[in-house]
């Protein structure tokens, strides 16, 4: 036995009567909110031409009486809702007697047997859209989705404008605030309003990320990232670890007294000073002075030589492309303080290390990581991508020779142009602001595009392609999610930056009864042209946040550059609500509010005629 959908001879089948009452109930909210609203407002406007005051006395209450009538039109309208949702309830249990005398039961179940019986109604077009704010700062992505973790749209999304603001700079995990345009009640008349959200969620870090060594900055094995297999390709020629800048700090002259402040110039121009330090300090000192520098949180610092004649070499972990040289104001005592470049890194990265696809004509690289993550559930996967067409050993900016080989640096000597002195007599006078604003389209070497890409493959797709995808197996096949949807990302390289880096990002949702792991593969669609270079860096995987019941789904992820207060975006949801019949069940049942949809494909259509 099945659910009577539809009976075209006697009218009597579930949806038809459905369609009677979802008509009824619109009927209401249409004279409730327009038609009678307008009508007495037209009364109130010409009855204002009249003076007497005995008059106006009369029609003071009118405004009153209309609010109130409009109050009993929707408490009528939620009488015929629960008479509805008794009809639901007893055309389910005639089909199966165990189903309780619970709405949302009953509605999971008719869910479960019109997708069995292949029934369906008509959809809604949902689509979002995401502006930057021109002002903001910070390299935060916003990412975002209107697929549930079932990979189907969420049909009952308001069309509205979501503003999402940095209301807490914690490095590396800012917090995001969003609100949404005012609510209404599902049966009110000046629905459907916006979702009332307001809510905040903090941005992931690739630290904090799903996908272990993401920013690829950890290799026990030269060229070979920790938990990462290399499926495809050689480790250290076709597959490679940038690595970060080195410079030194020499302090020489033998100073007796004073002290020094190092200064940074980071990639958007801005100059930074770190805290003063002693004319001794020691290398630890130096560290922590420099991890006070934004940017900076994570650099090394070892020394060599005997107090106070100290070289100091900074290792930039975490800062990426070519760092600019440090230079100092120094106000030591006869000591003189050198700086040197061993190492500028590489300006295809953007933080720190970073993996790098190396072109040879003829390989097609792929590397794997194996994931453990929950079934039907909405993730993120976000990357930073650029492409070079030079050698990784050779820097522009550098006339000092290096290499990185066998998991450790070869540099040489530096040589005069590539280094800087100061002496106690030139007391330099370079500035020492430690705060400065910027906007993000000041940036240069980690210039970004302010579009990122979309969480959907397009149908066309170009043959020369970075590949990011989710595989049943080390071996296995891609999969889709449980509505058919592919877990993969294409991305066109030729599109990609040759001076800057792009964000990159897509959302998927593992399907049903897959086994652990899965595992993620990033690879090139065919070989890369010689001596052309792809580099992929701070790759997260953050789990999805729902704005609200049967909203989109959000997540944030950091970058190098501090998000500021006030940074913000507007994401903007379309909702054509071309599916009326899906539109009233979430009305009259909350549908989103228990996790349903009516399914929008099979063989039968319950066209939205029927609401009539």
């Amino acid at each position: 036995m099945t659910i009577e959908y539809r009976d075209a001879v006697n009218n009597d089948g579930l949806f038809d009567v459905l369609g009677k009452g979802f008509k009824a109930m619109a009927d209401l909210a249409t004279a409730s909110g327009t038609t009678v609203d307008a009508s007495v407002e037209a009364f109130l406007t010409q009855t204002a031409l009249h003076s007497g005051s005995q008059f106006q006395e009369a029609v003071a209450s009118v405004p009153g009486a209309l609010r109130s009538w409009q109050a009993s039109g929707n408490s009528l309208s939620s009488y015929m809702a629960d008479a509805c949702a008794r009809l639901v309830i007893e055309y389910c249990q005639a089909n199966k007697a165990s189903i309780p005398d619970n709405i949302a039961t009953a509605l999971a179940y008719l869910v479960e047997e019109m997708e069995a019986d292949g029934y369906y109604v008509d959809a809604s077009t949902v689509a979002l859209s995401l502006a930057a704010g021109a002002a903001n700062s910070g390299d935060v992505q916003l990412l975002y989705t209107e697929r549930r973790g079932d990979g189907q749209t969420e049909a009952n999304a308001l069309a509205e404008d979501l503003e999402f603001e940095v209301t807490s700079e914690s490095a590396g995990t800012p917090t995001i605030s969003v609100t949404g345009e005012l609510a209404y009640d599902r049966l009110n008349q000046e629905w459907p309003g916006g979702s009332g959200v307001n809510t905040s969620f903090a941005a992931v870090s690739p630290a904090a990320s799903l996908l272990s060594n993401g920013d690829f900055e950890d290799a026990a094995i030269a060229h070979t990232p920790d938990n990462w297999i290399i499926r495809t390709g050689t480790a250290g020629d076709t597959v490679r670890l940038t690595g970060p800048a080195i410079q030194t700090i020499a302090i020489t002259g033998t100073p007796s007294g004073g002290s020094y402040v190092l200064l940074y110039t980071n990639a958007a121009g801005i100059k930074r000073a770190a805290p003063t330090l002693a004319y001794n300090a020691s290398g630890a000192d130096v560290q922590a002075a420099l991890r006070q520098i934004p940017g900076l949180e994570s650099v090394t610092v070892e020394t060599t030589g005997t107090s106070p004649n100290y070289t100091h070499t900074v290792t930039f972990t975490g800062v990426g492309g070519e760092v600019a040289v440090l230079t100092s104001a120094n106000s030591t005592r006869f000591g003189t303080i050198t700086h040197a470049v061993l190492y500028h890194g590489h300006d295809g990265s953007y933080s720190g290390s970073s993996l790098m696809f190396r072109g040879d004509g003829t390989t097609s690289p792929a590397i794997y990581h194996a994931l453990t993550l929950a079934e039907e559930t909405v993730y993120f996967c976000h990357f930073w991508a650029s492409r070079r067409t030079s050698e990784p050993e050779t820097s522009s900016a550098s006339s000092s020779s290096s290499s990185w080989s066998s998991g450790s640096y070869s540099v040489s000597e530096s040589s005069a142009s590539s280094a800087s002195s100061q002496s106690a007599s030139s007391n330099s006078s370079s500035s020492l602001s430690s705060t400065s604003t910027y906007s993000s389209s000041s940036l240069s070497s980690h210039s970004r595009s302010s579009n990122s890409s979309s969480s959907q493959s397009s149908s066309s797709l170009p043959a020369y392609e970075l590949k990011v995808e989710i595989l049943d197996g080390i071996d296995g096949g891609l999969l889709h999610d449980s509505a058919g949807n592919a877990l993969v990302l294409d991305v066109d390289i030729d599109a990609l930056s040759m001076t800057g880096h792009t964000s990159q990002w897509f959302s998927f949702r593992l399907p049903k009864f897959v086994a652990d792991p899965v595992y993620l593969r990033i690879r090139t669609s065919s070989p890369l042209d010689t001596a052309e270079s792809v580099f992929i860096d701070q790759m997260t995987i953050a789990r999805g946040v729902q704005l609200y019941a049967g909203g989109p789904w959000v997540a944030a992820v950091s970058g190098v550059t501090a998000a500021m207060l006030e940074d913000a975006w507007t994401l903007t949801v379309a909702n054509n609500r071309g599916g009326s019949m899906q539109e009233w069940f979430h009305r009259a049942f909350d549908m989103a509010g228990n996790g349903l949809l009516l399914p929008v494909a099979g063989t039968t259509n319950l066209p939205d005629s029927l609401i009539a």
